[in-house]
């Protein structure tokens, strides 16, 4: 059994390396967008999974209950490491023997990178990392759940990888194309507007009943590398 953790800050805090393009209004509605994305595409290609949302956050939690995933809500913001920590008590006491740390910021959420990524999971110890283009961690795979301890910041995919060979855990590291590839910078944010759609939904804009994920403007970048709106 494999429950998948998903941490999500409070929108307020949310993506604040993008200031100098978005201010905090667009911001909540780019985090909304993704987390809206991420839990579509796991519903619909990986609906034998359970997911579990790990939030400070009351809109960012009435998002995750609409696709009927688990939210464990915190009092505080005490960190990413915290998050997950907490996430993944809640998953050894609920019954998991593997986890999968992701975050709603991946791009695309390759479903035959992300199966690869499921295969490896085995009976016994073992970890597996998906190196975020900047060696960050896009998603961690672990089994048993707190098989190693969570050291998430910059870097985090040769710090965690250092740990699994200094303590001799099985491991595998995945370098995949779409999974590598998240929205943290502002030269991130206009690749992504290059590649995709997106229009203004507002941070309660999905709606539950359509089961509609919102449609895209293209957006372009003018020779001034500045965002140019179609």
């Amino acid at each position: 059994m494999l429950n998948v953790l998903i941490p999500v800050k409070s929108l307020s805090d949310s993506k604040t390396r993008l200031a100098p393009i978005l201010d905090a209004d667009e911001r909540k509605e780019l985090v909304a967008y993704m987390l809206i994305g991420c839990l579509k595409e796991l519903s619909a290609k990986f609906p034998q999974l359970n997911v579990l949302i790990v939030t400070p956050d009351q809109q960012i939690a009435a998002i995750a209950e609409k696709f009927k995933a688990n939210v464990l809500f915190e009092k505080e913001t005490r960190g990413l490491n915290k998050a997950i920590e907490a996430g993944t008590q809640w998953t050894i006491e609920n019954g998991y023997q593997s986890q999968l740390v992701i975050f709603p910021d991946i791009v695309n959420l390759c479903p035959i990178e992300l199966t690869h990524l499921l295969e490896s999971v085995s009976g016994h110890p073992h970890v597996s990392f998906s190196v975020a283009k900047d060696k960050g961690t896009n998603a961690l795979l672990t089994t048993p759940p707190d098989v190693m301890p969570f050291q998430y910041g910059e870097n985090s995919s040769e710090i965690m990888i250092d740990h699994v060979r200094k303590n001799k855990i099985p491991h595998s590291i995945f370098h995949f194309k779409d999974m590598a590839f998240d929205v943290d910078t502002p030269e991130d944010y206009i690749r992504f507007r290059a590649s995709c759609s997106f229009v203004k939904i507002g941070i309660n804009g999905f709606s539950s009943e359509s089961g509609q994920w919102p449609i895209l403007e293209k957006t372009t970048v003018n020779h001034k590398g500045e965002l140019a709106c179609k």
